[in-house]
Formats: structure tokens, sequence, C-alpha cells
């Protein structure tokens, strides 16, 4: 079912099929008519599902479209100083959808006759219009599929490596022709919450993919919003704009950038992302915690003064700031060895669990961070050079496998800090190889090894 929904999004006329990325979601059950809107938090969402399903199955379908949503983000919504913008409109010159949508006409006059056969035969236009166009368009088209390339070949017994060379042909053509259109309008703030979730997606799936391009993309809006969108007091700010920072940080806005770094740091295991993460989530826990029942406020108790401090835990459109906090503590107390960051997470659990039983599909995202603190979990330590060909190997098969519920820390020789944030791991040592690796669980670690197909098994996984 996960595999047939997530092929669906990307074949259907909710993905925008010219340019890239998701509409905001569809208004009929073919997912054919979308609410044409381009949200960044969308884009995030989706690229940690398709990185997820192409760890699990291996289809490079799945990180391609990965990259088509990097490519779409970076291009569209991303700054030139380097944090990301909120989202698109739906429309342009006053008509929803107006950006995206083909006459006829148009069409003809761009493409080829084969062109124009394959267009409808694979993507469903036709001449009288394949929506209920809005009102003065006319007769208008939107580009979506009902099955993959290769199904499409099979059926008409032609090669799928030559359908999808010309749809991108005629891709290609259709983006150039629409990039001379009024374009709809971009909502320029950068919100400390959406970047973090950004950064996590682009950290996890660029790591997953071996893009350094993207992971430059995600540093640089985790240094934009750090470097930017700091409080004096340590804290965040919520929104920036036109050079400037404003609204007092929320929850949210500390959870999700924690996030982003943590993502930061399992994909570049540089030090100073970790520290930076800690340090926002040490902040988080003494303006935000709720000390009598436990769990997270919405707002800091040196912010601006309401009449009440809300307290949600439900996950909607995004998840919500306690569990994407809950995760955050259980993945930081895995790395660093500090339980009093677990202790935090199991009260938090407790402040939820009967709203918890009692609507659990409201929780999702917090039941993922449920399913860590239930474990098993793994702490994976590389004790050597990050350039070794076992520590490159190792990491390799980590990121294109979907091995859930563990954490990598890597302690190389000449870096006293991490050994400082991560303290258990200060008498573990590389017996003279160029990396040696301990594979942990329930502060108990196993006998190193530099082999990558022992850290494997260790970690339950099958190595052929």
């Amino acid at each position: 079912m996960v595999e047939r929904t997530l092929r669906r999004i990307r074949y259907g006329g909710v993905y925008d099929q010219v340019g890239f990325g998701l509409h905001r979601y569809s208004t009929d059950q073919r997912w054919m008519v979308p609410h044409f809107e381009k949200m960044l938090y969308d884009q995030a969402a989706a690229c940690l599902a398709y990185t997820e399903a192409f760890q699990v199955t291996g289809e490079a379908f799945y990180l391609d479209v990965v990259r088509e949503l990097f490519e779409f983000t970076c291009r569209e919504l991303g700054s030139d100083a380097g944090g990301f913008y909120t989202a698109l409109d739906a429309d342009s010159e006053g008509v929803e959808g107006k950006f995206y949508l083909w006459s006829w006409g148009e069409l003809y006059s761009l493409l080829s006759e084969s062109q124009l056969r394959l267009l409808k035969e694979y993507y469903g236009v036709k001449e009288e219009g394949n929506i209920e166009s809005p009102e003065g368009l006319g007769k208008m088209n939107i580009l979506h599929a009902e099955r993959s390339v290769e199904e499409y070949a099979a059926d008409r017994g032609v090669d799928p490596t030559r359908v999808k060379a010309e749809l991108e042909s005629i891709r290609r053509t259709l983006f150039e022709a629409r990039s001379r259109r009024v374009r709809p309008h971009r909502d320029e703030k950068i919100l400390a919450d959406l970047n973090g979730y950004m950064i996590a997606a682009l950290a996890k799936g660029s790591s997953t993919m071996g893009s350094r391009e993207y992971l430059n993309a995600a540093e640089r809006a985790a240094g934009f919003i750090l470097t930017n969108m700091k409080s004096d007091d340590g804290g965040l700010y919520h929104t920036h704009s036109g050079g400037v920072a404003y609204v007092d940080g929320l929850l949210n806005d500390c959870a999700f950038m924690v996030w982003g770094l943590i993502e930061l740091y399992q994909a570049t295991l540089k030090t100073e992302h970790l520290k930076q993460a800690l340090i926002l989530n040490d902040y988080m826990l003494k303006h935000f915690w709720d000390d009598a029942n436990g769990g997270f406020y919405m707002t800091a108790d040196n912010s601006e003064e309401t009449l009440i401090r809300p307290k949600e835990y439900y996950d909607g459109a995004i998840p919500s700031g306690n569990s994407v906090a809950l995760a955050n503590l259980l993945r930081l107390s895995r790395i660093t060895g500090n339980t009093s960051y677990e202790e935090k997470a199991y009260a938090l659990l407790e402040s939820v669990g009967a709203q918890l039983e009692a609507n659990p599909e409201g929780f999702t995202q917090l039941l993922c961070a449920l399913d860590f603190a239930l474990g098993p979990t793994h702490e994976v330590v590389i004790v050597g050079e990050r350039r070794s060909q076992t520590t490159n190997r190792l990491l390799e098969e980590l990121r294109r496998r979907f091995v859930p519920n563990h954490v990598i820390i890597l302690r190389e020789p000449y870096d006293e800090e991490i050994a400082e944030l991560c303290p258990y791991t200060k008498d573990m040592g590389g017996a003279g190889r160029e990396a040696l690796v301990y594979v942990c669980s329930n502060h108990s670690c196993n006998m190193p090894t530099d082999s990558v197909g022992e850290v494997l098994r260790q970690l339950g996984e099958k190595v052929v």
C-alpha cells in the first residue's frame, strides 16, 4: 500500500510533472486536480518518505523522486542567502492553476506529432481538455499518468528507455515554455521550523544518494538560521523576512531545527552540528519544558506573556513539536550517553499516554519516536579516520539501507570535543587500525570489529 501510494502521488496531477514538486493536496479522488499551492513542508515530508522507500526497496525510482524534489525546492524556494522560503501561491494572474495548465493549442504549437501522440497516450491530454477548467481559461489539460513508463512501454511493446528519453525531452520543452509565463507569487518568509524540517530531509536524502550538492544546501540553510535567526538568549526567532528576524520562537522552531542538526550530524559526522543540536535542545528543555506535568509548551517561559501556554501533541499537516522533540531526546541520549534526555523522553510519553491510547492515529510521528523508545536501538561508534576505507564502506552501507533506530558516532583520534560530548567513547581504542567499529545497545558494547559485514550482522541486517 505504501509503495502504491507513493507511486500514484508521483504519477498524478498532485505532482508537477513539468517542474517537479508537490502541490498541497488533491481536490478529487483520482488525485488528478490539486490545490496548486506548493508548501515547503510538503516537499520535506515527501523527501523523507521517498528516501526511506528507497532504503527499504532498493528501487531507484524513489531516489529519482527525491532528486526531483530537491531540484525543485532549491530552484524555486531556495534563497540566495541559504534559507528556504515558505511557499508558492496557487494562482497567477488571479486564476488558480493557470501557470500549470495547458491548452491543446499550446501543446500543438510546441511539440511534434509523435510527441503529441505520446502525451495523449501517457498523460491523458485531450483536445477538449481533461479537467473542468477554471473560469475564463477555456479547455485545459493537466499532465496526469495512470501508470509507470515501464508499464506503458510493455503494453505498447516499445523500449522504456526510449519512452523515458522522449518524455524528458517533452518535459524540458514545456518547462522552457512555462518559464515565460507570469509566475505564482512566492511567500518569501523564512521560517525556522520549516527550514529545520527541510534541512533534515536534505541531510538524510543527500547522504543516501551520495550528493554533495544537496548536503551543501542543507548546511547552508542551517548556517543561515543559526547566524541570522538566533536570539540574544540563545533561542530562535520564528520568522526572517526583509533582512530582519522577528516573532519569538515557538517549540516547533527549536524542535525542528534540532532534528535538522541531528540529521546533519548523521550525514556529515561533523562535531559542530551535534554541538549546536545539543545547545538548542538544552535551551528548549530550559524554556519550554513543563516541570509539573511533563512535555513541552508551545511558547517559552521567557517570551511574550500569554493568557495560557498551550501544549500540543497532535500530528497534523506537519508533526507536532512534542513528537519531534521526543525523537530528538531519544536520539541525543543514545548519541551522547546522557540518560537525563531519556528520562525527559519518558516523562513526555507519560504526559501524552491517555491521548495516545484513545486516538493513536492522531499521533503518527510520535508513534515513530515511541518505536525508537521501545527498541532495540543501536549506537554505532566508529573509531578512526573519516576518510578510511572501512569508515566509508560502512557509512555507504548504512545510509543506503533501512536500518531503523540506530545512531552513528565518529570519534577521530584528534577530535577531543566529541569525546567530551560523548564521554562513553573515551576509552574506545582503535587498536592501531585505520578504523574500528563498536556496536552498542542498552549501554553495552560488543567486541569491536573492522568488518563491515560483521557490523551489519550485529545490527540484524542480512549480509550476502
